[in-house]
């Protein structure tokens, strides 16, 4: 099955993935290729984000079932109950899918009517201990105690998200300190020209020059005739639900941008049947090789390094 969906331009015979020759030889005596154009050998998952895997191929076509299946994700300790492996090897696993992901949107810029806005997760400050006295505090008093504070303290990270208008809409996301930092990424991903919707929080004024720039102001209104940004609270809404009940902790700086990748794909792909968005992945899978999770299952860590946040 790996086979087939991978090399489907060709009816799902291998193809040379170092010079793209159709010739290939088949191996009896062990699973590997050999092109009889340049000689050189390579497996069914080399190039791969599976490369130098040492789970059978089997495990990862059912891992991907069940991480394709949860609605809201599904969590490392899940896919180890059911892989019967290591709780890293599960997660390792999980990330590379995300990477895959991340490709599967395209480089494309957005167009036509496009809502952004920004959400802060993480970063939640327990409160002091106080003393005990003899007034007790209401429940909602206590709640009010137990907030998060105000400003973007250094454990706090805002997910910046456009999301295109249309029945599949396509969805870019990044990592931000601060959501007045999202000027050159909504420049970059939104084609100039093209309808704009936002609320207040932010001054992006200078977007008017280049966009049709609206904006509305939610004390008084949810949503207006001329502009809302109800598609990108959806977005937020559902990963806070992923956040709070499989994931829980996804405010790491140098995984976090994983994670709302992997909502932006779940979203645009939520009404598509399962078995379409099994192969979609194992395409996106097996177009490009990992590049920050290369080398983890063989314990030599390329992933932990800390991205760097404005």
């Amino acid at each position: 099955m790996f086979k087939t969906i991978r090399f489907a331009e060709n009816n799902g015979e291998p193809v040379c993935i170092h010079c793209g020759c159709v010739a290939v030889y088949t191996y009896k005596c062990r699973p590997k290729f050999k092109c009889k154009g340049c000689m050189r050998q390579f497996s069914l998952t080399s190039g791969t984000v599976f490369a130098s895997r040492k789970m059978p191929v089997r495990d990862i076509l059912y891992a991907i079932a069940e991480f394709v299946e949860g609605a809201k994700g599904v969590s490392a300790m899940y896919l180890q109950r059911k892989l019967q492996c290591e709780y890293k090897t599960a997660w390792v696993l999980q990330h590379k899918l995300r990477e895959a992901m991340s490709r599967d949107v395209g480089p494309e810029q957005l167009r036509g009517s496009v809502e952004f806005d920004g959400a802060v997760i993480g970063g939640y400050v327990k409160p002091k201990n106080a003393h005990k006295s003899k007034s007790r505090k209401t429940g909602k008093e206590k709640a009010n105690a137990r907030r998060l504070p105000p400003h973007i303290g250094p454990k706090k990270l805002c997910v910046f998200v456009t999301r295109e208008r249309g029945p599949r809409g396509r969805i870019r996301t990044t990592i931000l300190r601060d959501e007045a930092h999202a000027l050159p990424f909504i420049r970059s991903k939104v084609l100039k020209g093209s309808e704009l919707h936002s609320d207040k929080k932010v001054n992006f004024n200078t977007l008017v020059k280049d966009y049709n720039y609206h904006r509305i102001n939610h004390t008084h209104y949810y949503w207006t005739p001329e502009c809302s940004t109800n598609l990108a609270e959806n977005y937020f809404s559902m990963l806070i639900r992923g956040m709070r009940g499989v994931y829980h902790h996804i405010s790491h700086p140098a995984y976090a941008h994983a994670y709302s990748e992997e909502m932006a794909w779940r979203l645009v792909y939520k009404r598509q049947p399962n078995l379409e968005k099994f192969e979609s992945l194992i395409h996106a899978a097996a177009r490009h090789p990992t590049t920050r999770f290369r080398g983890m299952w063989q314990k030599r860590s390329r992933g932990n390094e800390i991205v760097l946040l404005r």
